[in-house]
């Protein structure tokens, strides 16, 4: 995995990631986003939801705790920057068979996104990460869903969220676009 790759695990315990999960899917308003095709009969087979409501009090518990986390493994710290907006912090959610278009945060070198995985229980099925280095192009790497997992990567960097095989449920991701590192 590139050095640019920064994911940490083990940050909380079962019953944390589990008392986040619920705080932030009973706090979300989810908002209509998009559709991945329809069927043969024309219905919407996959609906990609956004939420800018997410509790300012545990957002900013989260990603202390993985600037903290980061900072004792990685020796990172961030930097305030005029870019950074709390308007970059929202819930993604995808729906069965939604993958996520390729894309990238934004076009500037020093940027990072971070996820923090917010599903619990079974998420072997829930849809996993990807992103491609610039440098091998050619080649997708995957990151695998885990709950409560953090992955760091640099804002300008393809990337996409697979959606879930299963059905009757949603990935839900927290994300927070473009930090700045020192």
């Amino acid at each position: 995995m590139p050095e640019e790759i920064i994911i940490i695990d083990d940050v909380y315990s079962q019953e944390e990631i589990e008392n986040n999960e619920a705080s932030i899917i009973n706090d979300a308003k989810w908002e209509y986003c998009a559709v991945s095709g329809d069927d043969a009969d024309g219905v919407e087979t996959s609906i990609f939801f956004i939420s800018h409501k997410v509790n300012s009090l545990l957002q900013q518990k989260i990603i202390s705790d993985f600037l903290l986390a980061a900072h004792i493994e990685h020796s990172m710290s961030i930097c305030k920057d005029k870019k950074q907006s709390k308007d970059r912090v929202y819930l993604n959610g995808q729906t069965y068979g939604l993958d996520g278009d390729w894309h990238t945060d934004i076009d500037s070198l020093n940027y990072y996104t971070l996820l923090y995985m917010v599903n619990t229980g079974d998420v072997s099925n829930i849809g996993d990460f990807q992103y491609v280095d610039p440098s091998n192009e050619d080649v997708e790497e995957t990151v695998p869903f885990k709950s409560g997992r953090f992955v760091l990567f640099p804002s300008d960097w393809k990337h996409r969220g697979l959606g879930p095989t299963v059905k009757n449920k949603m990935r839900v991701t927290l994300a927070y676009k473009t930090l700045k590192f020192e």
